[in-house]
């Protein structure tokens, strides 16, 4: 083998080597790039979902406000399916003390207990809003006491 052939395949092979070197360089730097990103954005969309979540909640408690007190329960009613119909919404009610869905823009869940152990770490939150994310969903409860009165 020549002097020549030598040299052209200690070459090719320093060459390879080079380029395997940097696309594998190049390829774990845009790796954790895309990773970081993601992350963030993924964050972002969290915190995004649960303003949503707050928002809606801050919407429901001001509407109940205003109808539940004046008697006004079909426009409550009205009001629970408009904010149902938000995306992202999976369901928005009211129960009674016992725990039963009194009203609820999912009519299949009226008359349905909520779940106890819920209800129970509501209760015993007074009127602090609770959080707790079910897989994909962020379940939000909070407790309000309303008293009947004549007007």
């Amino acid at each position: 083998m020549s002097i020549q052939k030598k040299v052209t395949g200690f070459l090719a092979l320093v060459l390879m080597v080079a380029f395997g070197v940097a696309a594998l360089i190049s390829t774990r730097q845009a790796t954790n790039l895309l990773s970081r990103s993601g992350a963030t954005s993924k964050h972002a969309l969290e915190k995004a979902a649960n303003d949503q979540a707050d928002s809606v909640f801050a919407s429901l408690a001001i509407g109940a406000r205003g109808s539940i007190e004046q008697g006004e329960m079909d426009l409550f009613s009205k009001l629970l399916v408009d904010l149902g119909k938000i995306p992202n919404v999976e369901e928005i009610g009211l129960c009674n003390p016992n725990g039963t869905v009194d009203y609820s823009n999912n009519k299949t869940s009226v008359a349905q207990p909520l779940n106890s152990e819920n209800l129970q770490k509501v209760v015993a939150g007074g009127d602090q809003l609770f959080q707790e994310r079910q897989g994909d969903s962020l379940l939000l409860m909070r407790g309000q006491r309303l008293e009947q009165r004549c007007l």
